[in-house]
């Protein structure tokens, strides 16, 4: 969860991180079991690495975000929340949401690959697809939205060979878009909000589909992708 988002949603009981959390975990472990060192780079409030973490899956996890206040860094609940890159190589990293917040997120990605193992596991999530671009986008501050296409030739660059990639919630897009066409808010504000426990069942529900029915191959509202080394 973003830090400019902390305190919007409980993440534990919000359909959006409930769904994509156990995405990313599942997704994950069936490529590497368990990790020993986790890198959660650009981590805000630590969310995805406290998956991990409490399923027993990293020895070590590291939460890294360059605009942690004093109050926010160090150890808290099993996570080590860091503002610079630990001296340790990690052998699992993830980039949940963050490479559409830096100008250069080549540079970035790169800056990481001399920091992990020869086995290492780039875990990556972006936000897909500019036609949903919003003033949640300005607010959040990103440069851009990708495609598929677009992250798998910055891997590439990065020097670094695709494992798996698809979209996260194709089910729901054609609604996220119609949504997003309509409402064209003039306010530079966040679109999170905590759901009713009624709707979170119906959207974690209706989410379901997407086990069944391949559409997060065509499209989504999240890219995502796992790279290893060369």
């Amino acid at each position: 969860m973003d830090l400019k988002e902390i305190g919007k949603v409980n993440p534990d009981k919000f359909w959006y991180y409930l769904h994509k959390g156990q995405f990313i975990y599942n997704k994950t472990i069936k490529t590497a079991n368990k990790s020993e060192v986790l890198f959660d780079v650009g981590a805000g409030s630590g969310y995805f690495a406290s998956i991990f973490v409490k399923k027993g899956k990293t020895n070590k996890a590291f939460c890294i975000d360059p605009f942690y206040t004093q109050d926010q860094i160090g150890n808290k609940n099993g996570l080590n929340f860091v503002k610079s890159i630990p001296n340790e190589k990690a052998d699992l990293l993830l980039f949940i949401d963050v490479l559409e917040h830096v100008e250069d997120d080549l540079a970035l990605l790169k800056s990481y690959i001399s920091r992990s193992t020869n086995d290492a596991l780039f875990v990556i999530s972006v936000p897909a697809f500019k036609s949903l671009w919003s003033n949640h986008d300005v607010f959040l501050e990103h440069f851009r939205r990708y495609r598929k296409k677009d992250l798998q030739i910055l891997i590439q660059k990065a020097e670094l060979v695709e494992v798996e990639s698809s979209y996260i919630f194709g089910s729901i897009f054609p609604l996220v878009w119609l949504i997003r066409k309509i409402k064209r808010s003039k306010n530079i504000e966040s679109d999170l909000k905590q759901s009713s426990n009624i709707i979170n069942f119906a959207i974690l529900n209706f989410l379901k589909i997407e086990k069944i029915i391949p559409i997060n191959k065509i499209f989504g509202t999240s890219v995502f992708i796992i790279a290893k080394k060369h």
